[in-house]
């Protein structure tokens, strides 16, 4: 009889009857609980599909693309500066439906640039850069979140330990600002997910405070996990709906850690679109995981199928925040707008020229960018020394000034007590002036309100640099 390697012999016995055999043999009651538990884990799994759309989807989409830089390219009569997309674009418009692809081109500049960034930060923390203030974003209801754990069964849906954070899913509406956010983002939501999405939107999350702050809306997950969706680290699809004949039925819930890369959302995308979508939807090594244990000592792995049993008239309202926060969590993974984001400090020193913008796949900067650059330092520090020589004139003539202020103060007291007559004449002279004086500083700063603000984009560039990028983001240079 041949014997087999150690290694191919052991190979061959199933992990869980060495698992079982050891729970029978072990004296530790502690080892021996936690053995039974780690077998008797019987959570679903499926193979879980490719996050891009499949291969001939993708190609279409690519094409389209493609057609769009020859329409920009022509429009613009640029033939000489080709038109590179960016990141952030690439992402939205693998995620869009396919139909609405088509369409988009006049307003890519709205929904791939600084607007999407902040309608995508909206869903995910729930309130908007720049427009939210403290407090607007409110947790979960009391009465939703206990009818929250009571589902859920006091667990974390993904790994089972007891005690959960409750989150919600979409923004909760129940102050008056994302009330009206919501209403400010139908449009993005119809061009992300189509406007059949954003009309059950209006009729669920802007018509009434608190709509979206229920139980419905709201998902039991540990504070590690809770974190981890908010910055797209992975992403929980639906899948599917068991149907019972009683009032409830269960949604099949596919959890996927999502890609992870070092681009940038504005990064420009000199190479080609198919290549660039590999590098930005394949999984990392193993190593690269965040390793996470479910309640049975399981690794939480992609592909895990739960199940959350809920009453049949909320399915589908569970089903679309699920399908808007896959949607949110996909242009996440392939942008990297997540990692911007704590690099900018959520928007707070988001550079509005473009200064952030890195260029892949033409190597490094030619030298007369670089001299540009260092030209535009010194031109900046010219005109620091400048105004900082302008503070200290201004400072030596209002010392002048109060030098001069209190001679005349003196002058006056002298004055004073030998002429009270001739004060009382030239009183009114000295009003008149007064207000002449405060007259004109009113109207100084209401041309300074009123005056627009300028832009530093021009829309048919006369420069002579070889690469170019359209200004399909326009909204953030302002």
């Amino acid at each position: 009889m041949e014997m087999l390697p150690a290694s191919e012999e052991s190979s061959r016995v199933p992990k869980d009857g060495l698992l079982a055999s050891m729970a029978f043999w072990t004296k530790s009651m502690p080892a021996r609980g936690g053995l039974l538990q780690y077998l008797q884990d019987d959570a679903a799994f499926s193979p879980p599909d490719s996050l891009v759309p499949p291969h001939g989807e993708l190609d279409i989409r690519l094409h389209t693309m493609e057609k769009w830089r020859t329409t920009w390219e022509e429009r613009k009569r640029l033939p000489i500066k080709p038109f590179f997309y960016t990141t952030l674009q690439l992402a939205t418009s693998l995620v869009m439906p396919l139909d609405r692809l088509n369409t988009v081109p006049e307003d890519l500049g709205v929904y791939c640039g600084r607007t999407m960034s902040s309608f995508l930060y909206f869903m995910v923390n729930g309130s908007w850069p720049g427009l939210s203030k403290q407090g607007d974003n409110l947790p979960p209801s009391p009465v939703g979140r206990e009818k929250c754990l009571r589902r859920d069964r006091n667990s974390c849906v993904l790994t089972g330990w007891l005690d959960p954070d409750v989150c919600h899913i979409m923004p909760s509406n129940e102050s008056d600002m994302n009330l009206e956010l919501f209403q400010l983002s139908l449009p993005l939501l119809g061009a992300l997910l189509g406007p059949q999405v954003a009309s059950q939107v209006y009729g669920l999350a802007t018509t009434m405070h608190g709509a979206t702050d229920r139980a419905w809306n709201m998902l039991s997950l540990r504070s590690g996990l809770v974190k981890w969706w908010k910055q797209g680290l992975f992403g929980i699809k639906c899948i599917g709906v068991r149907p019972s004949r009683t009032s409830t039925c269960k949604v099949q819930l596919q959890f996927h850690w999502m890609p992870q890369h070092d681009r940038l959302p504005d990064d420009l995308l000199m190479a080609e679109l198919g290549d660039v979508v590999k590098e930005v939807s394949q999984h990392p090594d193993g190593e690269e995981f965040p390793s996470v244990r479910r309640a049975s000592g399981r690794e939480l792995e992609s592909g895990l199928v739960v199940e959350v049993e809920m009453e049949k008239r909320l399915v589908g309202k569970f089903k679309l925040a699920i399908d808007i926060r896959w949607a949110c969590s996909l242009i996440l993974a392939f942008s990297g707008l997540s990692r911007a984001w704590e690099q900018e400090d959520c928007f707070g020193n988001l550079c509005a020229d473009g200064e952030n913008t890195r260029v892949y796949g033409a190597g490094e900067q030619t030298k007369g960018s670089a001299e540009e650059e260092t030209e535009e330092e010194d031109s900046e520090g010219e005109s620091e020394e400048a105004d900082s020589g302008a503070q200290g004139s201004g400072e030596e003539d209002s010392e002048e000034e109060d030098s001069e202020k209190e001679g005349t103060e003196e002058e006056e007291e002298s004055e004073g007590e030998e002429g009270p007559e001739e004060e009382r004449s030239e009183q009114p002279e000295e009003q008149e002036t007064d207000e002449s004086e405060e007259d004109e500083g009113e109207d100084e700063d209401e041309t300074r309100v009123t005056s627009p603000p300028g832009k530093d984009w021009k829309e048919d560039d006369d420069s002579d640099g070889e690469d170019y990028c359209m200004p399909f983001s326009m909204l953030k240079r302002w």
